[in-house]
């Protein structure tokens, strides 16, 4: 197939390689490749953050908030959080 191409968004290809890393943990390879496959990930999804105007701490912070409800809804949030 010379001469074929594949059009992949950086999306699709951060979750290729996220699981391509996945797989190679649970197969027990090789940790560096592993680390390096994840970090690709990593930085594509980091790229996208940036175009989209989000930075890492805002991720954390909106991450937080997202586990916090979750866990109130549930009722599983602590004591000493859900009394304040």
């Amino acid at each position: 197939m010379a001469g074929a191409k594949i059009h992949v968004t950086k999306l699709a290809a951060a979750g290729r390689q996220l699981r391509a890393a996945l797989r190679m943990y649970f197969a027990e390879e090789d940790d560096l490749a592993i680390h390096t496959i994840a970090a690709a990930s990593y930085r594509l999804l980091a790229d996208l953050k940036a175009e989209r105007g989000m930075n890492e701490a805002a991720n954390v912070y909106l991450t937080s908030i997202f586990y916090v409800i979750r866990d109130y809804r549930r009722g599983s949030l602590p004591e000493r959080l859900g009394n304040v």
